[in-house]
């Protein structure tokens, strides 16, 4: 706010610290200059003059409108001056001269027009906003492996991408010559491309909900779900309760690796006795390879299931690709089967076999091989 207007209304003693601070803050909550504007003109009447008077000074043009300046305090209204108002709203006086103007002339209050012209000489056009954006959808892009029906709308690109690379693709496929002259020269002030990183960054940002590399969403479910529960619980015994659990399923979680290690040390000191631990890896696509035609062009899948003996510290890999299986409960049993038959020391009697929380791939296998020997 301003300073005080000091005149002959007393303004400002009229109106407490309070009631001007609140009419502050009321003016400029208001998301747009619009309606702020509207909301001055409740403030300001326009009407013509009463009474008009032949001045001696011809310097000053006769007055062809009256202005009255008013505020209200929640019931009361409080007649003030101009600079009154413009002290109390923090706004300066050709503000009010163009609201006034407009009142005068058409009793409603101006519209903003700023931005809203069309000479723009450096505007990149639409044929080349379409291009772009065509140039992003080339990209094939893929869901999480994991979490696929949390991030419905959640796409990811090839890791090896990023929107710089995204760009420079783009020059070097729409914009050819200043392509050459980036990769051999670096910027030129007289070469420089339409469709600049800048531009092309919040394009892609704003536009498109992607991101780049694998998602990393392998999380447990139940204490992803007691967290949100505690942070939104109503009641402090409510989120005593939720703690509560919450540590009991951290301690069961802390159970589990504890029989992990248990059995581990077992296994290195007693022959009869294994432990393995098995999962699938992450997947990778094939061909890695920096070379832009590779971005365009759907790539293919190759899997990696681990297996880890504790007793040796050794771990045993099966790599394919996605034409030879896919990575269901069937798959696992067949790479076990030929682990058990193949690697598998013949001494070992007791066989301690430690996974996720998969269903699809282990939670079945466990139930179809709980009675079965080695």
């Amino acid at each position: 706010m301003g300073n005080s207007c000091n005149c002959r209304l007393n303004c400002f003693h009229k109106i407490s610290l309070a009631d001007r601070q609140k009419l502050f803050d009321n003016f400029n909550k208001l998301p747009s200059k619009d309606l702020q504007d509207s909301y001055l003109c409740l403030f300001i009447t326009v009407t013509d003059v009463a009474r008009k008077r032949q001045r001696m000074d011809q310097q000053f043009k006769p007055k062809s409108i009256s202005c009255k300046f008013t505020v209200k305090d929640g019931v009361k209204n409080f007649q003030i001056c101009k600079n009154a108002l413009l002290a109390i709203h923090g706004i300066k006086k050709g503000r009010i001269d163009r609201i006034i103007n407009h009142l005068k002339n058409n009793a409603t209050p101006p519209t903003d027009l700023r931005g809203r012209h069309y000479n723009r000489p450096n505007k990149i056009s639409q044929d080349i906003v379409d291009q772009i954006h065509n140039h992003i959808l080339s990209f094939p892009k893929y869901k999480s492996h994991y979490s696929r029906n949390d991030n419905l709308s959640k796409y990811y690109l090839s890791p090896l991408l990023n929107v710089a690379k995204l760009h420079m693709l783009y020059l070097e496929k729409h914009e050819p010559i200043q392509y050459r002259i980036l990769q051999e020269n670096g910027t030129n002030e007289n070469f420089k491309p339409v469709v600049q990183y800048e531009f092309f960054r919040k394009y892609f940002t704003e536009n498109f909900n992607i991101t780049f590399g694998s998602p990393k969403s392998d999380t447990c479910q139940k204490c992803d779900k007691l967290i949100k529960q505690i942070d939104s619980a109503d009641t402090e015994d409510e989120k005593n309760r939720l703690q509560t659990e919450e540590s009991l399923h951290v301690s069961k979680a802390q159970t589990f690796y504890e029989k992990l290690k248990d059995k581990s040390e077992l296994s290195k000191t007693t022959t009869h006795v294994e432990v393995i631990t098995f999962n699938f890896q992450q997947n990778f696509p094939l061909p890695v390879s920096s070379s832009g035609d590779v971005f365009y062009k759907i790539q293919m899948w190759v899997y990696t299931f681990c297996i880890h003996v504790a007793s040796t510290g050794k771990s045993y890999f099966f790599l394919y690709d996605e034409t030879i299986a896919g990575k269901g409960q069937n798959e696992v049993i067949s790479l076990l089967h030929y682990f058990f038959k193949h690697v598998i020391r013949p001494e070992v009697t007791d066989l301690y076999m430690f996974s996720d929380n998969c269903a699809s791939q282990n939670k079945l296998l466990l139930c179809t091989s709980r009675n079965e020997k080695i």
